[in-house]
């Protein structure tokens, strides 16, 4: 595995791998190309945990930590053993009784929208929605973001799918919290990551302890207010407009604490 090139492969987030020709590629190379749906947004020094956490809305972020890993800073091999040092055993009630202990991570995609549903672009199956960037949380507290198809007017470069497929493979090892499985899961599975069953879906959980009807909402942000007393950035505040701008088209540093927030909530819901 070359964990050296840091130039994001734009179509094979796109395509299965049964229908990776030149032809097919370049089709959707050009459909995905970036700058004419949406100006590039640039770093938004607002966005940043320091500042975010003078708001009374978001003071809890005091006690949070929040790191941006890139490859100017870190390799992915290198991140894995901060990973494994960090993560905590599984507590007792989801282990099964003929296995080791599994230890627990939580695990979100940011993507370019929640539209899974397959198309035909190029004669070949594609979906619209492809990975932005990857949140990881080791607790409920310390979360991480890592970059794959943002712009890079911060000066910070996106890891390839390449690097992150092999990294999201690694991870399988460890009993994986989501929330809203299903939707995080599909879009990996797009990727060609070999997924473990072993996981956990907070939404899940949260469903069949009542909260739908109690609160009329299993959304991650909604519960995180209602039980973390944690309130969350809502997408439409990263631009300041009242339209939706694809994640791609901000900087991985704008995007760092709104992604680690989903990561780190998740993983807080679960315990």
């Amino acid at each position: 595995m070359n964990l050296t090139s840091n130039k994001p492969v734009f179509s094979s987030q796109y395509l299965h791998p049964d229908v990776w020709t030149d032809e097919s590629l370049s089709m959707v190379d050009q459909q995905v190309s970036q700058g004419s749906l949406y100006p590039h947004q640039h770093p938004n020094p607002l966005f940043a945990k320091d500042e975010l956490q003078k708001l009374p809305a978001h003071k809890w972020m005091e006690n949070m930590k929040f790191d941006l890993i890139h490859p100017g800073k870190i390799s992915l091999s290198d991140f894995l053993e901060i990973i494994e040092a960090e993560a905590k055993p599984s507590p007792d009630f989801v282990k099964a009784k003929d296995e080791g202990i599994m230890k627990l991570i939580a695990l979100d995609t940011e993507t370019t929208g929640l539209d899974k549903t397959m198309r035909i672009i190029g004669g070949a199956p594609s979906t619209p929605s492809v990975s932005v960037g990857i949140c990881i949380a080791t607790s409920g507290t310390k979360g991480y973001y890592l970059p794959v198809l943002h712009n890079k007017t911060d000066g910070i470069d996106n890891y390839s799918i390449s690097e992150i497929v092999w990294f999201l493979q690694e991870l399988q090892k460890y009993r994986i919290i989501y929330h809203n499985a299903s939707y995080d899961r599909e879009i990996l599975e797009t990727h060609g990551v070999n997924l473990n069953t072993e996981f956990i879906d907070a939404m899940l959980i949260g469903i069949a302890l009542g909260l739908r009807e109690k609160y009329f909402s299993v959304g991650l942000k909604q519960l995180s207010e209602k039980l973390l007393n944690r309130k969350m950035l809502e997408i439409k505040e990263l631009s300041g407009q009242k339209k939706f701008i694809p994640l791609n088209y901000y900087p991985a540093t704008t995007v760092t604490v709104y992604g680690c927030s989903d990561a780190c909530n998740t993983f807080a819901l679960f315990e």
